[in-house]
């Protein structure tokens, strides 16, 4: 009898053990989720290594001495517009977007105003530049860190161009709004609460599982589709075929969503968020 009452004690404080074990671990949980990370500063440094990276185009420009008359900022010019008055509506509109963007900015919290203002500094160096010069950016002559050249050389020609910094820079500014129209609180940061999302397409942005996600997460996030697409994508056309596609022909037909014959950038995305590999 007296060895059941002992087993039994022991029992019970075992059990009060690990329900107090359990609810430490649970409080800790609790506040590493209300708790901001450690800022990540690979955003900060990625726009810093892009700004010099155009200042070292400009210095080649000079060198050279084939400065013109700079082109427009926005540097991928579109197809000719043969009636004037039609070709007129669009740079209206286009100075409309332009103003619009301007005083969104002047909202931004100050973690994303301060990284704002590096990009468009960056994006106004680069529209000034000389695109006839040929301009290019070696991997001996990149001041960063070679996983930023990696990510901004999208053709993986081991040189920078000055099209492949325009792309760069549209990426960084996508997620900058991407955070901005989800963060209420001003941290610079989007949590769960603040998520307009799935809470699955939210696991798959917060890459670092700390319960928020950052500009950074969503720049990796861009990162992973280009590298999943690029790994099938052997001809380059920015889409996979069924002949490209690694997996089965079922998974192929079912995100194949437009039945166009192709698994594009959107349905790739879609893949990854629910989780399979490809």
């Amino acid at each position: 009898m007296k060895l059941g009452i002992a087993f039994a004690c022991a029992a019970l404080i075992m059990i009060g053990a690990s329900q107090v074990l359990l609810f430490q671990r649970m409080s800790v949980l609790e506040r590493g989720l209300n708790t901001p990370p450690p800022r990540d500063d690979s955003f900060d440094r990625r726009l810093a290594a892009m700004k010099r990276t155009v200042e070292r185009l400009a210095s080649d420009v000079r060198k050279k001495k084939s400065v013109p008359a700079a082109p427009p900022a926005k540097a991928a010019p579109g197809p000719a517009v043969p009636s004037s008055a039609a070709a007129a509506a669009p740079s209206e509109k286009g100075t409309e977007e332009e103003s619009d963007e301007k005083a969104s900015a002047k909202d931004l919290p100050p973690p994303l105003a301060s990284r704002r203002k590096v990009l468009d500094d960056v994006r106004g160096r680069l529209g000034a530049l000389d695109r006839n010069a040929d301009l290019q950016i070696s991997l001996e002559e990149f001041d960063g860190d070679m996983k930023d050249f990696l990510l901004i050389d999208r053709n993986s020609s081991g040189k920078i161009s000055a099209e492949e910094m325009e792309r760069a820079i549209e990426v960084e500014d996508d997620a900058l709004r991407h955070v901005a129209s989800s963060d209420k609180d001003g941290d610079g940061l989007v949590s769960p609460r603040e998520f307009q999302g799935s809470s699955r397409k939210f696991l798959y942005l917060d890459a670092n599982l700390d319960g928020f996600i950052a500009p950074e997460e969503y720049v990796t996030s861009q990162r992973r589709l280009r590298d999943h697409m690029d790994a099938d994508d052997l001809d380059n056309d920015h889409k996979l075929s069924k002949a490209e596609f690694a997996g089965s022909t079922a998974k192929f037909e079912r995100f194949d969503e437009n039945k166009d014959g192709f698994i594009d950038r959107d349905e790739l995305k879609e893949i990854l968020l629910q989780g399979h590999d490809r």
